[in-house]
């Protein structure tokens, strides 16, 4: 596995709050294979200094596993997230992970639940499904578990139900880190809520067959809400990798290949001194013109004539 490594060009402000950020490009579709090869990424990132990594969509499962992302669901509690907790925990460093969420009987219990035992969907035969991405902090406790609220295709739609609920922000190492999913971050509105709600760092997990979001979509989403974003793709399959790692100004921190599985590193620190005078340069925040926008909540598609 490739380690690539992309050094900081700037200081921070002593004592002002900052991580080494690693990201995992890759993923496969046996769930046992995937928590293989989660330990020893895991390992390897610690190893290398990273207070935090992250992985694709659905790494747990695998996305392109069809029936299985319901069959081989887990509660948040099941065996997939509490052995990606024991890791957290026994390697010091904080975890994202995406996993297809079953909500059921043991969703807040210690014992796990198979799909089979999960309540369904108003009154039908499906179990209620997510498509989710947990953070687990450094001492293996859940800092945040985000479900997927713009689900893609009918491929995703077919196997889980929306979230309805944005998420919260924590902070990793003092930085104020939030989830986001794939498409999530393919509408502005997501991004800008969790701006508002004061994160640094958006987390996304991904599996995507074309590289534009990489190219293009990340680097606005990043700029316009002066943030830094963790892009974690899949590769193989159609999945196109180009993973990348921005920072608030749109520069490219690290960058992933087309095709090979490798770990991405970087430094993630809010407070370096080009990104606060470019805050200063360009106060999106400050000076939007809110009564203008009132058409983003009311108006659901643009009118047909």
């Amino acid at each position: 596995m490739d380690n690539n490594t992309t050094a900081a060009t700037t200081t921070t402000t002593t004592g002002e709050a900052k991580l080494k950020l690693a990201l995992y490009q890759g993923g496969g579709v046996d769930k046992s294979h995937n928590l293989r090869i989660a330990a020893e990424v895991i390992r390897d990132a610690a190893s290398h200094g990273a207070h935090l990594i992250v992985f694709p969509e659905l790494f747990v499962n695998g996305y392109e596993t069809g029936t299985n992302l319901v069959s081989g669901a887990e509660p948040i509690t099941g065996p997939a997230i509490t052995t990606i907790s024991a890791l957290a925990k026994a390697n010091n460093i904080a975890v994202c992970v995406g996993y297809s969420e079953v909500e059921g009987p043991s969703t807040t219990s210690t014992t796990s639940a198979s799909a089979s035992e999960a309540v369904s969907v108003s009154g039908d035969s499906r179990p209620v499904v997510y498509n989710s991405a947990v953070l687990i902090g450094a001492d293996g406790q859940v800092l945040l578990n985000y479900r997927k609220t713009h689900l893609w295709s009918q491929y995703e739609a077919k196997y889980f139900t929306s979230g309805s609920i944005m998420p919260p922000v924590v902070s990793v190492n003092g930085v104020k880190v939030t989830i986001l999913i794939c498409w999530d971050i393919e509408f502005p509105e997501p991004a800008r809520v969790v701006a508002l709600r004061g994160a640094e760092l958006i987390l996304v997990p991904t599996a995507n067959v074309t590289a534009l979001a990489s190219e293009v979509m990340i680097k606005t989403r990043a700029f316009e809400n002066d943030v830094f974003i963790a892009y974690a793709n899949r590769v193989q399959n159609d999945f196109v990798g180009y993973s990348v790692i921005i920072a608030p100004d749109a520069v490219t921190l690290a960058e992933g290949s087309r095709e090979k599985e490798e770990l991405l590193y970087a430094e993630i620190a809010p407070h370096k001194a080009e990104y606060v005078e470019k805050d200063h340069r360009n106060p999106f925040f400050e000076a939007r013109n809110l009564a203008l926008y009132t058409d983003i909540t009311t108006q659901t598609v643009p009118p047909t004539n």
